[in-house]
Formats: C-alpha cells, sequence, structure tokens
C-alpha cells in the first residue's frame, strides 16, 4: 500500500513540476493557513486538533490551478496531559476557481495526500494514503499588492490502519509571487510590436500593461493624470446607489488599470438628471459615487487613493429636455490626479 501511495503521488508531483516550469509570473502564490481538525473518533484523541498548511499554488489556465500543500496537525489524546498524537500531510490538490479575477472566487478541490501518523505507541505509526476534497472562497485582492484571505473546509479520508475520515477547516491568507502591479512585464516570445492592451505602446516597453486604450498616455503605456473619464455606463437601479450587474462588469477594466498604477489617485464624481428636488439629486450623486468608491475597495483599489464628490444636477452634459439628454447626465466620471509628492 505504501509503495503505491508514494507511486500516485510521484504522477502528481510530475505533472506539478511541468506545469511550473509553464506557469507565468503572475499565475503563482505562496497561502498559509491556521487549520482546525475535527478527527475521527477511531483515532482515539480528546477533543479537537490544530495545526498549519503551507500551500504553493500555480495556475493551469483561467479558472483551474494545482496546489502543493504540507500540513502539521497536532492532535491530543489528554493521557496524562500529554500530546500523544503528531499528524504531517504531504500532497497535490487540483483547485477549480468560479467568479472572475477581481471579485469573490468560491473553489473546489480534491487530490492525494502521503500522510505520516506519529501516536504514542510506536508500533502503531504509520505512512499512509490520504484522498480529500473539498471547497472554499478567497476574497478579492486587498490593497495594491493583491493578497487575498481565504477559508476552506476539507474532508481526508485516510487509509491508515482500517481507514479513517477527518474534517479540516482552514483560514489564511494567499499572496501573489508575480509582478508586482505597475512593473514592467515579462513578454518574452510575443512579438516587438505587439500591443495587448492598445495604448499605443508595444507589450515590452509597457510599465502598465492593463490601461484603459480610451485614454491620454505618456511615453511608457500609463494614463496621465488630470483626465477625466466618462463612464456611462455605470448604472444604478431607478432612484438608489445600488451598482446594476452592468455597471459592475463595466469597472473591471477599471478596477485592473488602477491596480496596475497603484501610485495614481483618483476622484470620483458623481452626477444627476434634473428630475427630483436639487437636495435630493446633490445627495444622490454623492451616494452613487460613494458606491463606486466601495465597489473599487473590495477589487482591491486602496481608499487611501480615492476621494468622492457628489455634483447632483449641477452639471449636466446636455439638455434635460430629452430622454437621451437625461440619461447622459445621469454618469460617474473618474478624475485622474497628479500622485502626492513624497
Amino acid at each position: 500500500m505504501l509503495r503505491k501511495s508514494f507511486a500516485l503521488l510521484v504522477v502528481f508531483c510530475s505533472g506539478f513540476s511541468a506545469g511550473l516550469a509553464q506557469a507565468s509570473d503572475e499565475s503563482r502564490y505562496l497561502a498559509l493557513e491556521l487549520n482546525y481538525a475535527n478527527p475521527d473518533e477511531l483515532r482515539r484523541v480528546d477533543g479537537n486538533g490544530l495545526g498549519a498548511s503551507f500551500l504553493y499554488g500555480f495556475e493551469l489556465n483561467r479558472n483551474l490551478f494545482l496546489e502543493a500543500r504540507l500540513t502539521g496537525l497536532i492532535l491530543e489524546r489528554g493521557e496524562a496531559g500529554g500530546t500523544d498524537f503528531y499528524q504531517q500531510d504531504l500532497g497535490v490538490d487540483a483547485v477549480y476557481r468560479f467568479g472572475g479575477r477581481a471579485g469573490w472566487q468560491p473553489f473546489v478541490k480534491g487530490g492525494l495526500s502521503v500522510i505520516r501518523n506519529d501516536v504514542d505507541i510506536e508500533d502503531e505509526d504509520d505512512v499512509s494514503l490520504g484522498i480529500g476534497v473539498g471547497g472554499g472562497v478567497i476574497s478579492p485582492p486587498l490593497g495594491d499588492l493583491g493578497m487575498r484571505f481565504r477559508a476552506d473546509l476539507r474532508y481526508v479520508r485516510d487509509s491508515y490502519l482500517d481507514g479513517m475520515s477527518d474534517t479540516r477547516l482552514g483560514i489564511g491568507v494567499q499572496i501573489p509571487l508575480g509582478r508586482q502591479a505597475g512593473a514592467t512585464g515579462d513578454y518574452r516570445g510575443t512579438s516587438a510590436t505587439e500591443d495587448s492592451d492598445s495604448d499605443g505602446v508595444a507589450d515590452y516597453q509597457d510599465r502598465c500593461p492593463y490601461s484603459l486604450s480610451y485614454v491620454k498616455h505618456d511615453a511608457s503605456g500609463c494614463m496621465q493624470p488630470n483626465q477625466t473619464i466618462r463612464m456611462y455606463e455605470v448604472t444604478f437601479d431607478n432612484g438608489t446607489s445600488i451598482l446594476t450587474a452592468a455597471a459592475r462588469a463595466e469597472l473591471v477594466d477599471l478596477v485592473l488599470a488602477l491596480r496596475g498604477q497603484p501610485q495614481l489617485q483618483i476622484r470620483i464624481d458623481g452626477h444627476t438628471d434634473s428630475w427630483g428636488s436639487a437636495e435630493t439629486n446633490l445627495q444622490l450623486s454623492r451616494e452613487r459615487a460613494e458606491a463606486v468608491a466601495t465597489h473599487l475597495t473590495l477589487q482591491g483599489v486602496s481608499t487611501q487613493r480615492m476621494s468622492v464628490k457628489g455634483f447632483g444636477e449641477t452639471r449636466p452634459v446636455e439638455s434635460n429636455a430629452t430622454e437621451e439628454g437625461r440619461l447622459r447626465n445621469r454618469r460617474i466620471e473618474i478624475v485622474l490626479l497628479e500622485s502626492p509628492r513624497r
């Protein structure tokens, strides 16, 4: 059984190494989790276990990842007040994530482990094969460094002795290892004229590879300050400050662009048409600007970079006499500002 266990793990690790050689710098990460274990009653331990996991993951495609995992757990039997049961777990999991990179990402996972059970009765020590399945969720990036919180619940079937089933809860952080936002990208293998973000600067020279194509850029491909982006497609439910699904989709490219220029400051301006009282429109415009700021924060844009302002109906871009004009006047504007001097 032990030989088969190691043979299966070698097959998984071989695939892991092959994928590592092809993984891009932006798709690798480390994670550290604290674990709470609910062990099988057959283990005869007193209470639950505590431990930690160290993980290294990399992307196979947009939604599929592989994670190498090392877990250490301490289980207690309560005999003479001592710690009598240790467990170490080395394994590989396939992880499938749902949702976009900028938002919350639920995931499912499954894989194989080699588990060492170290108990106080030495002749019961053993190395066995474990099979685990589970799921969890990863938060949006927090701040410009892209760190995420993550949590998962995992069921592990351990072939130790006659077979045992444990449940583990993990909570921790995930840290990207790739190119930091705003740094020059690695475009080896692309042509000298390729321009992925259509900003007029070739990829190999582009310091801001996710910038918006329809704004002014400097020679390095970064968005210039002192310009205003009118976002007519960022809409809200009628009379509210609740972003529509279409609005959240429209903001995806802006999130990527802002995370690619972490020093760029912005102001979010809210505007309305002239229907309703001026006082109500002023309040509603500010609430809508704040709603956009909150959304950007949840997607990893630092609050230190943003300010908000509501103008109500005072700055129309077209006549309020027509429905088309009123629709254009109900808008969000993103004002790109100079970075503060240090």
